[in-house]
Formats: structure tokens, C-alpha cells, sequence
């Protein structure tokens, strides 16, 4: 078995031990794992099916090619192939037949090579794209609302650009090349140096700015992980919607003064208050708004 593990991460090229644990290992690593697991479950199975759930949302073009290389090897092999996507590319490239759902019901299904990537998307929308998005971008853009110059993180270097009102900028590339810790930096999670300019004001420097600077200068982070860092699972719609207004109502509040007012304070790491929606369970004092730790 050991063997046969090791041959197929050499084929994967992924570079780490057998030994290693799963939880020391990069995310496109550890996609790339489940996805050798699960070649070597069904390898002997002469009439097995591969199910692929957005196998490639961690994986770098070139892994990528290298998946899609082994999914179909493994349909030639006579296995069937389940490929679930969001990507319009991988639809129509890998698989040799497409269906589309909507509102969770099937409006279409078609060989690959009889679509194009507008027929998918309209039909994934419902409606034209361009009816989404206007043609060409409006002739006078804004004036500038958000500047760096001179951002430095462990894997950025020397990254400087500038966000006017009415455009959108992307920031891309292959993981681990930097483009991820911009945001992460200006909620003062990774150290970084360089200069930022919100709105036309005073410049900033990257190594003292905080999430509450943010906050305060109009801006606001979206983190890619969403389901840890995007609001707090156990309070409701209502109370994480209202977390950044309710600093204008109150400053400092114990436990005491929360109840008299209509406020719980959750005590944590990551203690903050909401409206009061259920019974207060935890004995503590709290500041309304505190640092993520």
C-alpha cells in the first residue's frame, strides 16, 4: 500500500511524505490527496463511478491539467465520471456531457461539443450575460478610492496599485504567489509593510492598520474563508448584519448592563454583542467591538 501511495503521488506530482499529516499540508495539497484517495479506492472496481465535487477550487492550472489528465484515464478505464463545477471552462473540456441547473431544476443538457460557454452562461442565468454586465466600462472613472504603493508580505513583493470609483480590479494568480494576502493584510492578520490610501486620505502604513481601522475608514474586507472569518455561526442574520453598526450605540457594556439595555454578550477569543435574540448564558464583562485574536 505504501508503494502504491507513494506512485500516486508522484503522478500527482505532489511533494510531501506518506507520513506527513493531512492538517500540516497546503490546501492545494490537500485537495490533491482526496482526489489520489479517491483514484485508489475505485482503481480495481471494473464498473465504479467518480464523483468530483469542484475538485479543482484549490488547484493551480498546472494541477489541474493533471486531474483532468487522470479523469480520463479513469474513463477510459470504463468508469463513470461525475464532475460537479462551477467553472464554465472545465463543463465543456473534460466532460462529454453537460447539464445545467437552475433554482434547483434542470433546464438543459447537451453533448459538450454543441455549446459555447454563452449558451451555458445564459442558461445558467437565466438571461444573457450582457444584460448582467454592460459591454464596456463607464468612459470617466471615479476619482480613486483605494491606493497601495510599496506592499511587502512573505510572498507578495513590491505590489502597487490604485481602485477608482466605478471600476472593478482583480487581483489573481497561481496559489502561494501573494495575491491572497493582500486582503488578510488589511485586517492586520499578515505582517506586511508598504502604504495605503483610503478615499484620498492620509496615508497608512500596512503594519499598523487594523480590521478597526477598516472599519472606520469605509472600508470593508470580504476573506476568502467566508465560513470562519465572515461572521459568527452561532448568532442570527439579524445580529451579524447589525456587528458593524452597533459600536455607534454603545462603547463598553458588562453583562449586567447588557440585559437592562437588550443586549447578550458572547465571551470568547472573538467576544462581541448582539441584539438580544436568546438568553444570556455566559458570566463575563466584554467590550462591544474587540480584536480577533
Amino acid at each position: 500500500m505504501r508503494a502504491r501511495v507513494c506512485e500516486a503521488l508522484r503522478r500527482f506530482r505532489v511533494g510531501v511524505h506518506p507520513d506527513a499529516l493531512v492538517s500540516t499540508l497546503a490546501d492545494v495539497d490537500r485537495a490533491i490527496v482526496a482526489i489520489v484517495r479517491a483514484l485508489l479506492q475505485t482503481e480495481h472496481q471494473a464498473n465504479g463511478l467518480l464523483v468530483f465535487d469542484e475538485p479543482t477550487e484549490y488547484l493551480p492550472d498546472d494541477s489541474r491539467e493533471r486531474l483532468f489528465s487522470a479523469i480520463r484515464s479513469a474513463s477510459d478505464s470504463g468508469f463513470g465520471v461525475l464532475l460537479v463545477t462551477h467553472r464554465l471552462d472545465e463543463a465543456r473540456t473534460i466532460s462529454d456531457r453537460v447539464t445545467i441547473l437552475r433554482d434547483g431544476a434542470v433546464v438543459h443538457t447537451a453533448d459538450s461539443a454543441t455549446i459555447d460557454d454563452a449558451q451555458l452562461a445564459e442558461m445558467i442565468l437565466g438571461r444573457p450575460a450582457d444584460k448582467f454586465y454592460p459591454a464596456e466600462p463607464p468612459e470617466r472613472l471615479g476619482e480613486k478610492r483605494f491606493s497601495m504603493r510599496g506592499f511587502n508580505s512573505p510572498a507578495a513583493h513590491d505590489l502597487s496599485f490604485d481602485v477608482r470609483g466605478g471600476e472593478i480590479v482583480r487581483l489573481t494568480g497561481l496559489l502561494g504567489a501573494g495575491f491572497d494576502e493582500v486582503p488578510d493584510a488589511l485586517l492586520g492578520q499578515v505582517k506586511a509593510v508598504g502604504e495605503i490610501q483610503i478615499g484620498g486620505g492620509e496615508w497608512s502604513s500596512t503594519e499598523s492598520f487594523s480590521a478597526r481601522d477598516a472599519a472606520a475608514s469605509g472600508l470593508a474586507v470580504l476573506p476568502a474563508n467566508r465560513l470562519r472569518f465572515a461572521g459568527f455561526g452561532e448568532a442570527s442574520v439579524r445580529e451579524n448584519v447589525s456587528l458593524p453598526v452597533i459600536r455607534r450605540f454603545f462603547r463598553v457594556v458588562g453583562c449586567a448592563a447588557g440585559r437592562r439595555s437588550g443586549l447578550s454578550v458572547a465571551c470568547s477569543t472573538t467576544s462581541q454583542s448582539f441584539p438580544q435574540t436568546r438568553k444570556s448564558s455566559s458570566r463575563c464583562s466584554a467590550a462591544v467591538t474587540s480584536k480577533r485574536r
